[in-house]
């Protein structure tokens, strides 16, 4: 038997001979209702539809009036599976159902209201403004409990109970999946759950602490707080849900960011959807339009589940359009535009957004504004001995629970949550190795392990970071700590607590005299200038850069790039070059005058870091105020010098 001809129905292809497989009957005692034989998305879109439709409208359609009935779907599948739904009412209504933006070339257009019209969209942009405004009647259609529990009773003949975590981040296609001919109703809830444990983090995992529990977070932790009271407010009804606040978290990289998103919706009680812009990437083949759509598959996800939590990560991954050549904003401008609009149409919907980036200079400026992201909160690593004690105690999850943790906290202060995971995860893998149970003395070999480096190379070390504690100090700075512990490819560090974020010129000025400060030390108190200084002269070109291409604050006012992108322009800029290097040579003689007349007192820092490795701000205040004679008065141990053939 030969297919009839398709027939194109505004952006929804119905099959006629697929109309024939359908049989639309409408009983006396229910005058709108859908009966024909069903598949699983079948069932759905009839579940749906008929408890969206007031009876009043199914009863006016029934009589064939010309009511218009504008119905919001939470994404493109929603709306073809509700399309062919509708077009099984009798009379049989006309349907307007696009799943794409109008274009120049296919513009949306009103159709002539001569019959009853139903216009399906999950995006009221994509229909005729007139359409839109003739409606009668507006309803949103989701998946709830009571939808799938009656669409499982149409496929399956059998009834089974549906809880809202059954479901959270599910779609329609989701549900359709897990619902198999011949299978139980129950086995099909069974196969919902897993496929929400494969997409979801559900908000009541057991080994994520409330927000109030949280430790290591300083003052972040109260304005979070108060942004999920916000959400609390609107979940019990206090709130409108257009007052929901969008957050953007940012901090460098292991701070604990999605912990802190996992922790907000554990505290809320609403499910959370884990999205990244290289997730986008994974699932997809990396064309334009596949990436488009698996983002869009994330928002359609949480729309779907509202009122859910969206966590997007690693939102710097999306390239500030101001930032790039214009190759690059060819490619790239549909995306950053597309997830845009997505974030528009998420906001209001019962959505609470949240997103995260280690570099929150290098977002675009339209995703950084309110209205995107409302509300923007910093991350940083623990930054007392206290703070970084508790979250050590809270990754050994009960172990060492008598021991005092202070002496080895000491000796880390300034690293992330994720450095002390893997701290707890080192010392354990010690003892486990030797078969003994896990001792102190492990946590404090795993922070800091013995080193190998010689007493000349120790005490260089120490040298330059006491130079930058000391030219700090001296500027105001508040010393966080200071370590000439190794850390990955850094031989130490020098922490100060994080300046304004705003600063003027003198501010900026003052960061680049502190960042060479190191490189002073070097020269006047140990033998000369060396390679250690490398990542400390990257960030004050940077920042003397950003001075003059991008804050405006040197003799032009135009900003041509962003901060991020500074200091790759001085190695084209020539002019740049040269302004920046006066600079530098500029602020290079303030550090090393102070150097010089803070001499005894670095000297005196260098050498006590030697024996102790690590201090923190109130170990310096107290050393450099009770003596400035302590260097040690012998010189260091030569280095042995090692050659190859």
């Amino acid at each position: 038997m030969s297919r009839a001809p398709k027939k194109q129905l505004s952006g929804l292809t119905a099959d006629t001979d697929e109309d024939a497989e359908f049989f639309a009957t409408a009983d006396d005692g229910d005058a709108g209702a859908l009966s024909f034989r069903l598949t699983p998305k079948q069932a759905i879109a009839k579940a749906a539809l008929e408890r969206a439709l007031p009876n009043n409208i199914l009863r006016a359609a029934q009589r064939g009036e010309p009511v218009v009935v504008l119905i919001d779907t939470a994404n493109v599948a929603w709306t073809h599976e509700l399309a062919v739904a509708a077009l099984k009412l009798r009379p049989k209504p006309q349907v307007v159902s696009p799943v794409k933006p109008p274009t120049r070339y296919e513009p949306a257009e009103a159709p002539t209201i001569l019959r009853p019209t139903f216009a399906i969209t999950s995006d009221r942009g994509w229909l005729a403004p007139a359409l839109v405004a003739a409606a009668d009647v507006s309803v949103r259609v989701t998946l709830t409990p009571q939808v799938v529990e009656a669409a499982l009773k149409l496929a399956t003949g059998r009834k089974a109970r549906v809880e809202p975590l059954d479901i959270v981040g599910l779609d329609v296609l989701d549900v359709a999946s897990a619902i198999r001919p011949g299978e139980s109703a129950a086995k099909a809830v069974r196969r919902m759950k897993e496929a929400v444990q494969s997409r979801t983090i559900g908000a009541t995992k057991d080994d994520v602490p409330l927000l109030r529990d949280l430790v290591g977070y300083g003052a972040a932790l109260a304005t979070i707080q108060s942004i999920a009271d916000d959400v609390e407010q609107v979940v019990a009804g206090g709130l409108d849900a257009k007052a929901l606040p969008s957050l953007l978290i940012f901090g460098k990289p292991g701070v604990g960011k999605t912990l802190v998103a996992r922790s907000f919706a554990k505290t809320v009680g609403l499910p959370l959807i884990l999205t990244s812009v290289a997730d986008w990437f994974a699932s997809s083949n990396g064309h334009l339009g596949d990436v488009v759509v698996a983002a869009q598959r994330a928002f359609d996800r949480a729309v779907a589940s509202s009122p859910s939590i969206l966590f997007v990560d690693e939102l710097d991954a999306l390239p500030d359009r101001s930032a790039m050549d214009a190759r690059s904003r060819d490619w790239w401008l549909p995306v950053v535009t597309g997830v845009l609009m997505m974030i528009d149409r998420t906001r209001g919907s019962g959505v609470v957004l949240i997103g995260a980036t280690n570099y929150r200079d290098r977002l675009d400026d339209a995703i950084r504004r309110p209205g995107r992201f409302d509300r923007h909160v910093e991350v940083t690593a623990p930054q007392t001995v206290g703070e970084l004690s508790a979250v050590l105690r809270h990754h050994l999850r009960g172990a060492l629970e008598n021991e005092n943790l202070t002496g080895a906290a000491r000796l880390g202060v300034g690293a992330t949550g994720a450095q002390a995971e893997d701290w707890v995860r080192q010392a354990k893998e010690m003892a486990r190795r030797e078969d003994r149970p896990l001792a102190l003395a492990d946590l404090a070999m795993a922070i800091a392990p013995r080193d190998p480096r010689c007493e000349g190379v120790r005490r260089a070390v120490a040298i330059h970071e006491a130079g930058h504690a000391v030219v700090g100090r001296t500027l105001g700075q508040t010393i966080v700590s200071v370590s000439i512990i190794e850390s990955g490819a850094a031989n130490g560090a020098t922490n100060f607590v994080p300046s304004p974020s705003i600063l003027d010129r003198k501010g900026l000025e003052r960061q680049v005299v502190i960042g060479l400060g190191g490189r002073a030390a070097d020269e006047l108190l140990s033998g000369g200038p060396s390679s250690g200084a490398q990542d400390d002269l990257r960030k004050v070109t940077q920042l003397a850069a950003a001075i003059h291409a991008s804050f405006g604050l040197g003799a032009t006012l135009a900003s041509r790039t962003s901060y991020s992108a500074a200091g790759d322009l001085v190695a084209f800029d020539a002019s740049l070059r040269r302004l920046v290097e006066a600079d530098l040579a500029r602020l290079m003689k303030t550090a090393r005058e102070i150097v010089q007349r803070h001499r005894s007192e670095i000297e005196a820092l260098a050498a006590w870091l030697v024996v102790h490795r690590f201090g923190t701000g109130a170990d310096v205040e107290a050393l450099l105020a009770g003596s400035t004679s302590m260097s040690s008065g012998r010189p260091p141990s030569p280095c042995p010098i090692s050659s190859s053939s």
